[in-house]
């Protein structure tokens, strides 16, 4: 049982292979949790737009009152 240069590449390429997997799993991690990112958001995107939508009725309607005194 000689450790000898086949012993060596043995170990070379088992480790680029368990690097190889593990950049596959980093991937797969990044992925998935950009998925959820983009689930959430689309989520809460209607509750933000009218939220949004709300604000812009108050400030029409301030402004539709502000110039009706102005030019009245």
């Amino acid at each position: 049982m000689g450790m000898g240069p086949m012993h060596l590449e043995v170990g070379f390429f088992g480790l680029l292979m368990l690097l190889y997997n593990l950049a596959l799993f980093v991937l797969f991690v990044l992925v998935l949790m950009f998925l959820v990112s983009g689930i959430r958001f689309f989520k809460q995107k209607p509750r933000n737009d009218e939220v949004l939508i709300a604000k812009l009725d108050e400030l029409i309607r301030i402004q539709q009152e502000e110039t009706g005194k102005d030019g009245g």
